[in-house]
Formats: structure tokens, C-alpha cells, sequence
């Protein structure tokens, strides 16, 4: 963490209350820089400091523009009171709602399964969208989306694998298009929200599934222009997952991603992909499980034509040669050629 500016502390690092009142005002208040609404990429990078990083007595967090550590010691005293608020102000929420707000917003920080809190913030996002137009709610809603994917991207392993988090961004999404009317930029989701989160903690089942719901959701609403960016969208996205993979050839998680992108794509260019993934294989003699399972699926579906075969067969054929001492490594490649034989041969005889 680099040096900070302008440190929040006090004098008793036991004050849950002033512990509450550092961490809420980080979580509540976006940098002036991103209430214009040009872009949002500049999300919070969030870190718990343990007891392996101590800091000066009274000091609950440091922060340098979006980057920010928190104190695991004063989370824990400001999830204290961020309860006692919200248990106080629960059963009148609508008279309350800023204050519920920053409580739950601290409340998800320290537990980001606490699916009560998770579904507060949506009453009150249902609240607040009945009372006037979306010129309103508009700024309301983007704060909210700010908050959540801060949480979903930022280095925390429990959040950026939330299922809770994760549902509720999806609650978000979908009612942006089907009930608030408002534009979702698909593929802004993917390059600065699920490929980040991927990386963040790897093999992640939730950032992908959600990359799944998303594509759903670029198909079926295409025919009503709600998502921006439609004619290109497909292809960058693609695009942009095949550089990841590539990035990070042992997620498996990514892996998988890209095959079901490739069902939708047209034969020519799905066997380009497999084609330049068999020939990366090879060079860079990739032998992982992951890459393997992709390039069997791929080639055994039929989708990549003789051209995805070929290039199959020569990345088998060289990393044969080049790895012929070393065996183990060849498992797996091994495997994915078995794979095909057999799946071949089940395929040809269903088809008799």
C-alpha cells in the first residue's frame, strides 16, 4: 500500500462508532473524479490489514485515491456498530435511508454473505425508484453499482467469489433492463468487473457464471436495443476472453467460458480460436489439464473443422518430440487424444 493521504484516525481505536464513521465514508462517497459519470473504471481496491501490518494506534484505514486498506481490527469494531444502526433503524427504513445505507454498505464489507443486508439495499433501490424519474434515480443506482463491483474487484478473496454479491449484481442488471429501462454496456461488465474479479481469485465459478447470465442477456435483449453496443459486442467480449485465457492458461474457469462463447460464434472464427490456442500449446508447451479440456471439447464437438483437427494433431505430434523425456508431463495430452478416439467412436456409432 503506498503511503496515504490524509489518514483518518483518532484516539481510541476502541470507538466502534468513529471505527464506523472511517470505514461508511470511504464505502458512501465515490471520488469526485466518478460522480460525472464519464467512466467507472476507477472502482475502490480494497485490503484488509491484519496484524501482520500494524499501523500507528487509532488509525482505522489509509488511502491513496481508490486504493484503501482497512484495518481488519477496526472492521470488526465497525461491523459492531453497522449492526447496532441497523437493527435500530430496520423497521423504518424509508425515513432512514442513508443511514441503512452506509450500515449495510459496512455490514457487506465485513461479511459479504449477510443476505440481509444485501436485500435491504435492494428495498431501498425499489424505494427510492418509485418515488420520481430516472434523472434522479439514475445517480442512486450507479452509486450502488459502483459499491458492489468495488467489492466484487477489489483483492478479497471471500467477496470476489460471493454468491450473495455476485446475485445481487445480477438483481441490479436485471432490473435495469427489464423494469428501470436503463442501458447495460455488456461488455464494460466483462473487461472491468468478471475478467478482473477472474484474476483476482482464480477458477472463479461465480465470475463466470455471471458471464453466462450476461451473454443471455445480450441475446435477448438485442432485438430491443437496451444493451449499447450490440454489433461489435460479441466479438470484443470473445476477443477479450481468448486474450485472458490466454493470460491464464490454467483457469479452467475461463477455459470453459470460451468454449460455450464458441457455440454461438460462426465455424470460421471458433476455428480460428481453437487453431491459434493448439498452436500456443505448442510452443509455449503448455500440457495442463485446462488448455487440454478445452482442445478436445473443441475439436470433438466438430465446430473447427479439419483446420482445428489439424492444428489438434501437429500441437500432440510436437509436444510429443519436444517432451519425449519427460512422460508425466505428457499425461495429460495423452488423455485428450484417448478422449477424442473415444468420443469419436461413440459419436459414429449414433449416428448408424
Amino acid at each position: 500500500m503506498a503511503t496515504a493521504q490524509g489518514p483518518i484516525s483518532v484516539s481510541n481505536l476502541g470507538d466502534c462508532n468513529v471505527a464506523y464513521q472511517a470505514i461508511a465514508a470511504v464505502l458512501s462517497h465515490r471520488p469526485l473524479a466518478q460522480q460525472s459519470g464519464e467512466d467507472q473504471a476507477h472502482l475502490l481496491e480494497i485490503e484488509i490489514l491484519g496484524r501482520s501490518h500494524p499501523v500507528p494506534p487509532g488509525l482505522h484505514i489509509l488511502q491513496d485515491e481508490n486504493a484503501v486498506a482497512v484495518v481488519k481490527a477496526s472492521l470488526a469494531l465497525a461491523f459492531i456498530e453497522a449492526r447496532r444502526i441497523f437493527l435500530q433503524l430496520a423497521q423504518d427504513i424509508s425515513h432512514h435511508e442513508s443511514q441503512v445505507l452506509e450500515a449495510t454498505a459496512v455490514m457487506l464489507l465485513f461479511d459479504p454473505e449477510h443476505l440481509t443486508a444485501a436485500n435491504t439495499r435492494k428495498r431501498i433501490l425499489l424505494l427510492q425508484a418509485s418515488r420520481g424519474g430516472m434523472d434522479d434515480f439514475a445517480p442512486l443506482l450507479s452509486q450502488e453499482t459502483w459499491l458492489v463491483d468495488s467489492l466484487l474487484t477489489s483483492r478479497l478473496n471471500r467477496h470476489t467469489k460471493s454468491p450473495t454479491l455476485w446475485g445481487h449484481r445480477r438483481w441490479l442488471i436485471g432490473m435495469c433492463i427489464t423494469t428501470w429501462g436503463l442501458p447495460i454496456n455488456v461488455y464494460d461488465s466483462f473487461v472491468k468487473v468478471v475478467m478482473v474479479s477472474a484474476e483476482r481469485h482464480p477458477r472463479n465459478y461465480y465470475a463466470w457464471g455471471h458471464a453466462r447470465y450476461l451473454m443471455t442477456l445480450h441475446s435477448s435483449q438485442s432485438k430491443d436495443k437496451k444493451c449499447t453496443g450490440l454489433g461489435q459486442a460479441t466479438r470484443m467480449i470473445t476477443d477479450a476472453v481468448k486474450k485472458w485465457v490466454f493470460r491464464h492458461h490454467t483457469d479452467t474457469s475461463g477455459w470453459s467460458f470460451l468454449e460455450h462463447l464458441g457455440r454461438t460464434l460462426p465455424e470460421k472464427e471458433w476455428a480460428a480460436i481453437v487453431k491459434e490456442t493448439a498452436e500456443l500449446a505448442m510452443s509455449l508447451r503448455w500440457t495442463g489439464e485446462s488448455v487440454w479440456v478445452f482442445l478436445r471439447s473443441a475439436i470433438a464437438s466438430g465446430k473447427s473443422g479439419s483446420a482445428g483437427r489439424e492444428s489438434f494433431a501437429a500441437a500432440v505430434e510436437a509436444l510429443h518430440c519436444t517432451l519425449s523425456r519427460e512422460p508425466k508431463k505428457l499425461e495429460t495430452v495423452r488423455k485428450a487424444e484417448d478422449w477424442i478416439q473415444i468420443h469419436e467412436v461413440v459419436a459414429l456409432d449414433a449416428s448408424t
